[in-house]
């Protein structure tokens, strides 16, 4: 009896592994790319988020007339505008006396360079900001009524955040 010289093929060859592993490989690549992208995004966000939080606290301090914690003097602007500069607060210390909202530590890159009071502190002005790299997040606290004569800030959100370079 002769055997068949027909063998059948069982498996993959090495070409059609080696591109499907290819194929694999630059969808795994995409992904990933995109994925980078959404956690900058949300670590963005989560800093814009301490941020207007943290403007809150303080608005809520200044109307009750309590001091800012925690600054140390670092320049006086002689103006126009006048304005205070201060260190950037201690982290995990009260914004003001009994506060419970505490000065925040920024992730990921980011940090709080600069408490500023852009005009007098009996007036309550301030602005905080934070970096990370060329983006920054400005936000400011002014009393009801703060602004010029002719436009006063009336409104009862008194804070503001604003973003560049996200």
């Amino acid at each position: 009896m002769q055997k068949s010289k027909t063998k059948l093929k069982k498996g993959f060859t090495l070409i059609e592994i080696l591109i499907t592993i290819a194929i694999l490989g630059i969808l795994a690549g995409i992904i990933l790319v995109k994925l980078n992208g959404a956690r900058e995004r949300s670590h963005d966000k989560a800093a814009l988020s301490t941020m207007e939080s943290l403007s809150k606290a303080v608005g809520a301090c200044l109307i009750s007339k309590e001091t800012l914690t925690n600054l140390t003097f670092w320049w006086w602007f002689p103006g126009p505008p006048t304005g205070l500069w201060f260190h950037p607060p201690t982290v995990g210390t009260p914004v003001c006396g009994d506060s419970r909202q505490v000065w925040p530590e920024l992730k990921n890159g980011w940090s709080i360079v600069a408490v500023t009071s852009e005009a007098t502190i009996a007036e309550g002005y301030y602005v905080i900001r934070a970096v990370n790299g060329t983006k920054n997040i400005t936000c400011s606290f002014a009393p009801i009524g703060w602004g010029s004569p002719s436009t006063p800030h009336t409104s009862n959100r008194n804070y503001k955040c604003e973003t560049t370079g996200l």
